[in-house]
């Protein structure tokens, strides 16, 4: 299974508030219900990192179908070939160390992966981005998959 992030790193609860600055205190990490309720948004999810270097899926971002249960469905869009695509995935919520993890349904040769995701509204100005920093921990790799010129 592809562990979609570990810990899912997250740019903020508040991505789609009004909130201009990230809040200094913040772990920059989530509880499964913190999880959960940062993946109930109808908003667009963005990858904006992931640890491995293959850049032939570009502008990724995820739409939730349902989540319910500690399972969230969701459909994948994202650019490869210059054309938008999509596949519908499948993941298991669990918490781990007092932090909210996804097992999504692909195989990837037991590898794990990281990815960064933010809301649709964080898109355009991720940087700096101190949850990257978390994401730099647990994450030798680092490239950029989504930016502001993804069409949202």
């Amino acid at each position: 299974m592809l562990r979609s992030a570990l810990p899912f790193l997250l740019y903020s609860v508040f991505a789609t508030s009004d909130v201009f600055e990230e809040d200094p205190n913040s772990k920059y990490t989530e509880t499964l219900n913190e999880l959960m309720n940062y993946l109930s948004t109808d908003d667009k999810i963005w990858l904006v990192l992931k640890s491995t270097a293959d850049r032939s899926e570009l502008c990724v971002n995820n739409k939730k179908v349902k989540l319910e249960n500690g399972k969230y469905e969701f459909t994948q869009n994202f650019l490869a070939n210059d054309r938008i695509q999509s596949r519908r995935l499948y993941a298991m919520l669990k918490e781990e160390d007092d932090i909210g993890t996804m097992d999504v349904s692909e195989k990837e040769a037991g590898r794990t992966e990281c990815h960064l995701y933010v809301r649709n509204a964080k898109l355009a100005d991720w940087h700096p981005r101190e949850c990257e920093k978390v994401y730099d921990e647990f994450c030798q790799e680092k490239h950029e998959i989504s930016d502001s010129n993804c069409p949202t």
